[in-house]
């Protein structure tokens, strides 16, 4: 039990969230948002890193880091589909995303079109 936590463990409110938000973009530290919400500092921590979209604090500094959203490896995988949609060779998406395999790189292609896009890709060539 934290010596933070005079009474209610209840879930974190939008309210508490929105402070938390607020006081982070000012500087606060978690054991100061604990304090104010009564609760345990891990819980704010916690919170922030469950619903956070950047993960720089591990790249080391804010302005060395290449991509700091969570989320980049879905953007990758999108971006390398969307060229090989567009037609663009297998070896040149390779060289675009940094790999040296193109066994790689064929794990981040998908089909990113609506199946009736791909039928009409289809047809189109089967149609010459």
């Amino acid at each position: 039990m934290s010596k933070y936590i005079p009474g209610n463990q209840k879930h974190l409110t939008l309210e508490n969230r929105i402070y938390i938000e607020n006081e982070l973009n000012k500087g606060a530290t978690f054991k100061d948002i604990a304090k104010f919400l009564c609760k345990d500092p891990t819980t704010i921590s916690k919170e922030v890193k469950a619903h956070r979209l950047s993960d720089w604090y591990h790249k080391g500094t804010l302005y060395n880091a290449q991509n700091f959203c969570v989320h980049r490896y879905h953007c990758r995988k999108t971006y390398a589909s969307r060229l090989n949609a567009a037609g663009l060779p297998l070896d040149q998406i390779r060289a675009c995303l940094g790999h040296s395999n193109t066994a790689t790189t064929l794990g981040y292609i998908y089909n990113p079109l609506t199946p009736e896009e791909s039928l009409s890709i289809m047809e189109k060539a089967f149609a010459s």
